[in-house]
């Protein structure tokens, strides 16, 4: 199962990057789940190879697993991967994002750019575009988890799980709503994530017309 998002932040990468390679500050901003403690393993920054051990309540249940990072391109991309029961990787990617003067003054129109033949100027910053992907394979727990949030938070009783015993056409369609329902929360989830990793970078008000530093 892959799952992707991205949303454009008004701050400069470099912000957002030093936000993203923070594990505590960036797992806070998680409105999901509530950090009991997050640390990298030996101290210091986020690099190839490294360790963050996490200890985080989620749904009144604590969880713990590790993160290895197994690529880190500084101010451009970050890639992970969990030792927890369903094993995730998390990709995330940064893209500065600029405009042209002229062309925010016109509204983008490009035909006016082309008939007046305006000067080029040098581009501006504008904010950054973060991309956050989640590859995972549920478990049959989270499956079932699943299944029984689509019966209503009701556990299914002998003779339904019987039914579906006897009928795998059934059980497969069951469990094919059930991925997508897993597909569907975890994709709201990070679209909470990345809106509320925004607003905190945004929080700071611009300095003469430019993005925070």
């Amino acid at each position: 199962m892959l799952v992707s998002r991205n949303i454009d932040i008004a701050a400069t990468a470099e912000r957002v990057w030093t936000l993203v390679t923070d594990p505590r500050r960036r797992a806070s901003l998680n409105p999901a789940v509530k950090v009991i403690e997050v640390e990298i393993e030996g101290g210091g920054l986020l690099q190839r190879d490294s360790s963050t051990r996490y200890r985080l309540e989620i749904g009144g249940r604590i969880v713990e697993y590790r993160t290895r990072v197994l690529e880190l391109v500084p101010g451009r991309r970050l890639v992970t991967r969990s030792d927890s029961a369903a094993p995730f990787e998390t990709t995330l990617e940064l893209m500065p994002q600029t405009r042209h003067p002229w062309r925010a003054a016109l509204g983008h129109v490009s035909l006016a750019s082309r008939l007046l033949r305006l000067p080029s100027a040098t581009p501006l910053t504008s904010g950054t575009r973060l991309s956050h992907s989640e590859r995972l394979e549920p478990t049959t727990d989270m499956i079932q988890r699943a299944i029984d949030q689509l019966g209503g938070g009701q556990d299914l009783g002998w003779r339904e799980r019987l039914t579906l015993w006897l009928d795998g056409d059934a059980s497969e369609r069951l469990r094919d709503h059930a991925l997508q329902h897993l597909e569907s929360s975890l994709g709201v989830t990070l679209d909470r994530w990345l809106a509320a990793i925004r607003d905190d970078l945004e929080r700071a008000p611009p300095v003469d017309g430019r993005l925070p530093a």
